[in-house]
Formats: C-alpha cells, sequence, structure tokens
C-alpha cells in the first residue's frame, strides 16, 4: 500500500513538473549550467595541484596514519603515500568542481572537514588566494604533507589537526559566518548530519 502511495505521488509530481530546470529555483538552475555542466577548461591554476597529485601517485614513500574516521582501517597503520592520495584525495574532477564552486559562490570564508594530502584545500584556495579557508585533519602525519604542499604553493591555509568533535565548536565561533563548508571526513550518516547541523547556524544565505 505505501510503495503504491509512493509511485502515484512520484508520477504526480513528474506531471507537474515537467523537465528537471521547471522545479529548480533560478540560483539552483544557474548553478547548475554554470558550475555543475560548466564547459571550462581546466585552468592554469590548477596546474600545479595535478603535479603534486601526479608525484604522489607515484611516490613509494609510507607513512604512519591514524584514521579517526570511518575507512577501511581503524588503528594506526602503516600507508603508501601513493594509496592515500589514489583512494582519500579528491579526483581531478571533483578538485576542479570545487574550484568552481569557489570562483562562483565567491565565499568569504571556506571550512573543510577532511584534509587528507590538501587537494581539495588547494583547489579550492586556488580560486581565490584571498580567501579565509580553514580545514581540519585527524591525522598529524597526513596534515604534515598537506601542509607542505600548502608552502609549496604559497597559500594561506589554516589547517587544524585534531578530531572533529573536539576541535569544530571552537573553529565554528571563531569564524562565525561560514560562506561554504566541505565535509570529506567522516562519512558515517549520523556524524555528518550532526556536523552539518552544527555547521548550519553558522553559514550565510
Amino acid at each position: 500500500m505505501n510503495t503504491l502511495f509512493r509511485l502515484k505521488d512520484f508520477l504526480h509530481y513528474k506531471h507537474k513538473a515537467g523537465t528537471a530546470f521547471n522545479v529548480h529555483s533560478p540560483f539552483a538552475y544557474a548553478f547548475y549550467t554554470e558550475v555543475v555542466r560548466s564547459k571550462q577548461k581546466i585552468p592554469k591554476a590548477l596546474v600545479a595541484v595535478e603535479q603534486i597529485r601526479k608525484t604522489y601517485l607515484h611516490s613509494p614513500e609510507k607513512i604512519f596514519v591514524n584514521d579517526l574516521g570511518t575507512g577501511i582501517f581503524s588503528k594506526p597503520s602503516q600507508r603508501k603515500i601513493r594509496d592515500i592520495m589514489r583512494k582519500y584525495s579528491s579526483s581531478k574532477k571533483d578538485a576542479f568542481l570545487l574550484f568552481r564552486m569557489v570562483q562562483y559562490l565567491k565565499p568569504s570564508t571556506i571550512l573543510e572537514l577532511g584534509t587528507s594530502l590538501g587537494v581539495s584545500a588547494m583547489s579550492m584556495a586556488m580560486a581565490n588566494k584571498n580567501i579565509r579557508l580553514t580545514t581540519i585533519e585527524g591525522c598529524p602525519q597526513t596534515a604534515s604533507l598537506a601542509k607542505k604542499n600548502f608552502e609549496k604553493l604559497s597559500l594561506n591555509i589554516n589547517l587544524v589537526v585534531g578530531d572533529f568533535d573536539e576541535v569544530l565548536p571552537a573553529i565554528l565561533n571563531k569564524l562565525q559566518i561560514t560562506g561554504l563548508v566541505f565535509f570529506d571526513g567522516n562519512h558515517t550518516k549520523e556524524a555528518t548530519w550532526k556536523y552539518f547541523e552544527g555547521c548550519l547556524k553558522y553559514t550565510n544565505s
């Protein structure tokens, strides 16, 4: 009975909606066409970020990683840097999308939960080097590599090392208002929802 009701409700919605564009607000439509579906070629600003990615993808070096999120490894373990880059860093496509989002939304501040090796933070910072960007990473060893990457590109990124639950409240109080928040750390439903609700009161429109 419930399934039939949902099917009827969905068909009614589709009949009234027409195309997807008809139900979007002007902002959502513009964001989708100008950012998500943008045909913009990768800018020179991201070339340096992609070079760092390529270097790490061929690195045989290993570090000890303390995963505070829900990764495959729950205890401190030795991991190859190239595997961290391949499995836990934003892809080239996603990094470019974040770059375009910052260009389009022009946020005054950015907060990132989950730095990893810093690819996403660097991509967002490259869109506007004057932006105030704070990123949180739970693993000190991974954060150390990310910090070196930020310094290599002369990016003024505030890197905070610690457990999200412990450091996030103080960061939000200091920032007061955040223009863009990127969640890429603890990926459980409960944790993501908790951090989302915690950040929501500190965001602008």
